[in-house]
């Protein structure tokens, strides 16, 4: 997240929101928290983005395949 620029970020202990500072960027998220106070729901998310994130270290993003993987142990 150190990367891109936001705007509108609420992080609170109920709900975590966040936009796109880039201008004509659609890019958002909220999420709240679940009656079980464990778990959080996405409730928005707009995958559209259109700023390029520029990083050094490309071999170091987090990839679906690797975020399965740590998780797969932990949900089973």
């Amino acid at each position: 997240m150190k990367d891109f620029k936001f705007s509108d970020l609420k992080n609170e202990k109920s709900r975590v929101k966040a936009k796109c500072t880039v201008e004509d960027c659609p890019w958002c998220t909220h999420a709240s928290l679940c009656p079980d106070r464990l778990t959080n729901k996405i409730k928005t998310y707009n995958v559209v983005h259109n700023y390029i994130r520029q990083t050094k270290n490309k071999d170091k993003e987090a990839t679906s395949a690797w975020i399965a993987q740590k998780l797969e142990s932990k949900l089973r």
